[in-house]
């Protein structure tokens, strides 16, 4: 893919993404990447990333997924290299995994995204156990779990993130109807002042914090169905009520739309603010494979309204002709729009081809 200049000055850019995959027996696989992004008509402004992954099955029980990457970027000489490990123990009673990570501090894959800037340790830990009546008709499972996951500087071990999850009440009845009240530990370490909202900033520390949490979904096969989740409780060095909740009305395999509304009121010694997420999704199929599908969304922390349609004509496996509008504005409200903000149209056509024998 190569893309203009986005303004008077800029550079272009080139992108490029190879990947392969080998299916072996006893559900496992290896894969290789590699994915390079260049500035046209400069091939010293390049970052490249090399990946190899892969998944052992180990019997029916145990699952290993490993993956190691790594980076070049000019002016990046230090640790580029990442590594991640996951061990996973599933059977119909339990569900267990453990995961380590390590993210160099030059690590710098500039095609994508990263979930928080490089250089740290990462371990998550989750235990679960699944309880079945099947003698109770109206019963499908208990559900009783904890999990727990640290971040962690490379260079200074500092604490950066830590979060514990306790839930030993989750109950799955038959007809999908699935509730239960959780309570959740946080830990957050600042090095440095953090600005949570604009005017409200929170100085360099370690704040720890626990909270009530509940979760609620009702039968997701009725033509109307909702789920929902509150957290109330201490949040920084205050505190937070709010949640979210998501309402679906479904007409037959033709029609389908949601309403989604994600609310919190946060009062800090520092500040307080609140965050609004408001969204609607409509879906609706002309026939199984041409379709319609579109996301409404305002969020009141930056702003922004945006706009997602796609239409779509499928042929097999996901491949086919897409159509994609999107569309941006600066807003005081869901329908209270400002002025445009970014506007651009999509047009893909994916066809697969394969051999038989």
């Amino acid at each position: 893919m190569v893309t203009d200049a986005p303004d008077a000055g800029g550079v272009g850019q080139a992108y490029s993404v190879a990947r392969a995959v080998r299916e072996l027996s006893a559900r496992s696989r290896v894969g290789a990447m590699v994915v390079q992004r260049q500035a046209t008509g400069d091939a010293g402004n390049v970052n490249r990333t090399y990946a190899v992954d892969g998944r052992i099955g180990l019997g029916q029980r145990w699952t290993s997924d490993l993956w190691a990457a790594r980076t070049e970027s000019p002016g990046k000489t230090g640790d580029d290299v990442a590594l991640s490990g996951r061990l996973a123990f599933q059977t119909n009673v339990w569900n267990h995994s453990l995961r380590l990570a390590q993210i160099g501090g030059d690590f710098n894959p500039e095609v994508g995204f990263m979930s928080r800037p490089a250089g740290y340790r990462t371990a998550e830990l989750s235990f679960m156990r699944l309880v079945r009546k099947p003698e109770w008709g109206w019963f499908k499972q208990w559900n009783p779990h904890l999990s727990y996951r640290t971040f962690r500087n490379l260079e200074d071990g500092f604490e950066q993130t830590g979060y514990l999850h306790l839930d030993f009440t989750e109950i799955e009845l038959a007809n999908g109807t699935r509730f239960g009240p959780e309570y959740n530990i946080s830990r957050e370490g600042l090095q440095a002042p953090f600005t949570i909202a604009p005017g409200v900033v929170l100085p360099a520390g370690t704040y720890d914090w626990g909270a009530l949490g509940f979760d609620y979904t009702t039968d997701p096969s009725e033509n109307v169905w909702v789920t929902g989740r509150l957290d109330v409780g201490p949040f920084w060095t205050g505190h937070r009520r709010g949640g979210n909740g998501t309402l679906t009305v479904r007409r037959g395999a033709t029609f389908s739309g949601s309403f989604l509304l994600d609310h919190n009121v946060v009062r800090l010694p520092q500040g307080n603010f609140t965050r609004t997420l408001q969204a609607v999704r409509l879906n609706y199929f002309f026939t199984p494979r041409i379709f319609v599908q579109t996301l409404t969304q305002y969020n009141n922390q930056q702003r922004i309204f945006s706009a997602n349609v796609r239409f779509g004509w499928l042929n097999t496996a996901g491949t086919g002709l897409f159509l994609v509008f999107n569309d941006g504005r600066e807003a005081s409200g869901f329908l209270d729009w400002t002025r445009p903000q970014q506007r651009s149209v999509f047009l893909k056509f994916t066809r697969q081809f394969g051999t038989t024998g």
